[in-house]
């Protein structure tokens, strides 16, 4: 998504897909009927299809996921999406993890980000993560 005229193009006809990179495919889901350009709309729908396609294979691929809007992390049977969390930078598995490559404790976690939330919301995050890892078969 580099600086130039071509996205800046695409972010007036389409503002919603610059976000696309930020989340899982549950957002291209979300916004597909604000796009009225049957063109982006198609575009949008196969890039839905290549996403549910991908394999993750590997913790290394497991830890650059969407934490927001992913289908393979649910919570309540839904995807979600914090944006206390968001706002603090907070967007893939990696940022939850410690240096060791352990989830970071909820101490440990909101004193790094600075973060104003609670032990419940954090734990149901990485409650989401480790089921969706052991769905998979990987960690």
């Amino acid at each position: 998504m580099y600086n130039t005229k071509y996205v800046q193009l695409v972010k007036v006809i389409c503002p919603c897909i610059s976000d696309f990179d930020k989340f899982g495919s549950d957002y291209s889901k979300l916004n597909l009927n604000a796009i009225d350009i049957v063109f982006w709309k198609n575009v949008i729908e196969g890039y839905i299809q290549f996403n549910n396609c991908l394999e993750i294979k590997t913790w290394q691929d497991f830890h650059q996921l969407p934490i927001w809007y992913n289908s393979l992390f649910k919570i309540g049977g839904n995807s979600f999406m914090y944006r206390n969390y968001f706002d603090k930078g907070i967007t893939i598995v990696n940022d939850l993890l410690n240096d060791n490559g352990d989830f970071s404790n909820f101490d440990t976690f909101t004193e790094k980000f600075g973060i104003n939330t609670n032990f419940l919301q954090y734990n149901s995050i990485l409650n989401s993560i480790k089921r969706a890892s052991n769905i998979l078969g990987i960690g």
